[in-house]
């Protein structure tokens, strides 16, 4: 791809030199068609995200081969590939989002997974669920809430009767 050209006067094209990915300033070069109307972008938008959404089925569970293979078989309309990589980058950020928050939330599965060791232990002390809540955010060191234990001890209990059926 050559250099981009930035129009100093106008600041056009600036856009295109702050997207990282080539595939990214291909997506917004396509976009950036001033030749034809936004309704016309909003219809083919459409239309090829229905026919990617159906790709996308039809390629489920097949191997990058495999898929590779018959897409080189059959012509796909540009529209419909900038809206098969537009969906891939945002299942990226979704799973990427996904997995920073399971790190930033150790703490609490370790606890939470804790606090179902210590009903298991002491359910037959206490006859409510707000009173085995209750015991445990006063047995506990650590800070921890009482809707957020009650809502644990709620789940607990589920699993509980769940596994006994």
């Amino acid at each position: 791809m050559g250099s981009l050209q930035v129009d100093k006067a106008t600041g056009e094209g600036a856009g295109l030199a702050l997207l990282e990915e080539p595939m990214d300033q291909a997506v917004a070069q396509w976009y950036d068609r001033p030749d034809v109307g936004i309704g016309y972008y909003e219809a083919v938008e459409l239309a090829a995200n229905e026919e990617a959404v159906r790709l996308l089925k039809e390629f489920d569970g097949r191997g990058p081969r495999a898929i590779f293979e018959a897409v080189k078989a059959r012509p796909i309309e540009p529209q419909v590939i900038v809206q098969l990589i537009l969906m891939a980058k945002a299942a990226q950020r979704t799973e990427t989002a996904r997995k920073a928050a399971g790190k930033r939330h150790v703490d609490t599965y370790e606890l939470k997974a804790e606090a179902f060791k210590w009903f298991d232990a002491n359910r037959a002390r206490y006859n409510s669920l707000d009173a085995t809540a209750e015991a445990f955010v006063a047995a506990r060191l650590q800070p921890s809430k009482f809707r957020t234990v009650r809502k644990w001890v709620g789940e607990w209990k589920a699993l509980l009767y769940a596994s006994t059926t």
